[in-house]
């Protein structure tokens, strides 16, 4: 969506008042009534306080962007999510929420170029495994990570290198993709899970090569998702969670109890790939990414298929193909390099 004239410049004046000489690499920006805004570069632990907020300024710059259904979804729930595009081109996800002292809020740049997958580090074999017409591949990681990006930076790659029908589907479109060798569409769904799972369902029928659903945590879209990669079609999505076995228990334990069985059969026929994502510190406080990759061999799918979580794990440590890595042996590659801090290294080797 993209702001009128005076919205626009509402929205640039006070993020360049609030931003100042501090342009470079934000991440995010906070905006609480009574409380000074608070500015996130390159996502780092550490804060940036600026000018106290009033609570006028920030209702007269962000109330005018609420169509009528954000209104409403503002009233019902207190909160909701979109993303803008003013008239400068730059392209922000926006929170808006209600709190005691009035609407705060907080934005996310959106870079306008899709990081590449050879810059995002995803390794040939799962771009090779973007090439079958069926399964599953999942981007996890805790928020702020990177999986939205790593989703639509494989969907791009997928529209560059093949000639398919990539139908893209999210609560807020992020990253605007154009058609290159493949046709994508791209649909917001809002915030409703039942409206990503019936879009899902839905791009089935619509004859598509490729479905990106934007996150995967409720029943509805698991459903819908791993019914779609096993009816023939190739499925990209993400989800909010802490490597590969913690990925595959928490989405079995997001389904009925009585159907978990069967679930379990049915996630690890499609299974593809599972890409995690943790941020680590660099020795200068800088974000380090560290990656889990698990691919699914027979072996995997087996295990899987009998709950046995920790020899899945015990599997990807013993992998020599490099196919498979873990934070733990990524954690102490890094450290050997000099890229994270030895402190940190200790920490993923006790958590993961």
């Amino acid at each position: 969506m993209i702001m009128d004239n005076a919205a626009s410049d509402r929205l640039r004046d006070l993020i360049e008042r609030i931003t100042g000489k501090t342009k470079d690499n934000i991440t995010d920006i906070h905006l609480i009534p009574g409380n000074p805004a608070a500015i996130r570069h390159d996502g780092s632990r550490e804060v940036t306080l600026t000018e106290v907020m009033d609570e006028t300024v920030i209702s007269e710059t962000f109330e005018p962007l609420l169509d009528e259904g954000l209104k409403r979804e503002l009233a019902a729930s207190g909160s909701c999510v979109f993303s803008y595009t003013p008239a400068d081109g730059k392209r922000y996800r926006i929170s808006v929420s209600e709190c005691i002292s009035g609407l705060s809020v907080s934005l996310h740049p959106i870079p306008s170029v899709i990081p590449s997958a050879e810059e995002l580090s995803i390794p040939g074999h799962i771009l090779e495994l973007a090439k079958r017409r069926s399964g599953l591949i999942l981007f996890t990681g805790a928020g702020g990570c990177g999986k939205t990006t790593l989703a639509a930076s494989l969907a791009d790659h997928i529209n560059e290198t093949s000639s398919r029908h990539i139908i893209i589907l999210e609560e807020t479109a992020e990253y605007i993709l154009n058609s290159k060798r493949s046709v994508i569409e791209q649909r917001e769904t809002g915030r409703d899970p039942k409206a990503l799972s019936f879009a899902v369902r839905e791009a089935e029928t619509r004859d598509a090569d490729v479905i990106l659903a934007g996150s995967m945590e409720d029943e509805a879209v698991i459903r819908a998702c791993t019914d779609a990669a096993m009816s023939g079609h190739l499925v990209i999505s993400t989800v909010r969670s802490s490597g590969a076995v913690d990925t595959i228990k928490k989405l079995i334990r997001n389904v009925d109890i009585n159907d978990r069985e069967y679930m379990r059969e049915c996630f690890a026929s499609v299974i593809s790939c599972i890409f995690s994502r943790l941020i680590a510190e660099g020795p200068g406080g800088e974000r380090v990414f560290l990656r889990e990759i698990m691919t699914a061999d027979r072996a995997i799918r087996n295990l899987i298929k009998e709950e046995k979580y920790l020899q899945i794990r015990s599997l990807m440590q013993s992998d020599k193909s490099g196919g498979m890595i873990t934070f733990r042996s990524e954690a102490q590659r890094l450290s050997g390099e000099g890229k994270i801090d030895p402190g940190a290294v200790s920490d993923i080797i006790d958590n993961y």
